[in-house]
C-alpha cells in the first residue's frame, strides 16, 4: 500500500491527480495495457501543454516588443472592434476591465482601447490560452508596465 501510495504521489505531480487515479487503478486491476495508455495520454497532453505555453510566451513576447509610436486619438479601438479582432466575446473584455487586468479608457461611457491597451489585451488573450489564471496574469502585467518588454519572459 505503501508503495502504491508513492507511486501515485510521484504519478499525480506530472500528471495531475485524476489521470494518476485513472492509470493507478488499472495498474492495480491488472489492466496493465490500459493503464499504459493512460499514461501515454498523459504524456501526449502534456507535451502539448508545453508547446502550447512555448507558443503563448512567444506570441506575447513578440506582442509585448512591438513599438507604439506615433499615437492618434483615432487609433483606440472600441469594445466590439478588440474583440472582433481577437476573436473573443465583448464580455471577456468586460471580465478583464473588471478584474483590472485592461481596463479601457471611457469617453462619454464607452470603451476605448488605447494601442497599449491593445497590446495588454493581446498579450493577456495569449496567455489565458495558455492557461494562465487572472491573479498570475495581473502580476504579470503590472511587471510587464514597470519594467517593459525584455522582462515579459
Amino acid at each position: 500500500h505503501v508503495a502504491a501510495a508513492r507511486a501515485y504521489r510521484a504519478l499525480a505531480e506530472g500528471t495531475g491527480p485524476v489521470a494518476a487515479k485513472a492509470i493507478m487503478r488499472d495498474a492495480v486491476a491488472g489492466e496493465t495495457e490500459r493503464a499504459l495508455a493512460g499514461l501515454d495520454a498523459a504524456h501526449a497532453a502534456l507535451h502539448t501543454e508545453r508547446g502550447e505555453l512555448a507558443l503563448a510566451v512567444r506570441a506575447a513576447a513578440g506582442i509585448g516588443a512591438e513599438p507604439i509610436a506615433d499615437v492618434r486619438d483615432s487609433d483606440a479601438l472600441g469594445i466590439a472592434e478588440l474583440a472582433d479582432a481577437l476573436g473573443i466575446r465583448t464580455s471577456t473584455l468586460r471580465h478583464w476591465d473588471a478584474a483590472g487586468l485592461v481596463v479601457p479608457e471611457r469617453a462619454k461611457g464607452a470603451r476605448r482601447y488605447t494601442p497599449e491597451q491593445v497590446r495588454d489585451a493581446r498579450i493577456v488573450h495569449q496567455l489565458r490560452r495558455a492557461g494562465y489564471g487572472i491573479t498570475t496574469l495581473r502580476t504579470v502585467l503590472t511587471q510587464f508596465r514597470r519594467s517593459g518588454p525584455g522582462e515579459l519572459r
